[in-house]
């Protein structure tokens, strides 16, 4: 499943987002080769390159979750995720 599933247009999902901010596309083979799959790969990793950017991360991932949050109708959420207009 895609964010766009669950908009009623991919167009406006794609302009809203943008583009995916560096720190969240170089993830993918990190998450890869790092994490989710015990390759050789994961050995060539320098000391330098070991640290994750987890604030940038987060804050990456916040602003794209915001992003489709104010665009999705709240009766395809549940409860946990309405809006509260007091925070």
């Amino acid at each position: 499943m895609l964010a766009a599933d669950f908009l009623p247009s991919v167009a406006a999902w794609e302009a809203a987002r943008g583009e995916m901010p560096p720190v969240l596309a170089s993830l993918d083979a990190r998450v890869g080769k790092e994490v989710a799959h015990l390759t050789y790969g994961r050995l060539l990793v320098t000391e330098d390159a070991k640290p994750w950017s987890l604030p940038s991360i987060v804050e990456a991932l916040n602003a794209v979750g915001g992003t489709f949050r104010s665009m999705i109708r709240d009766d395809l959420l549940g409860s946990r995720w309405k809006q509260n207009p007091s925070t």
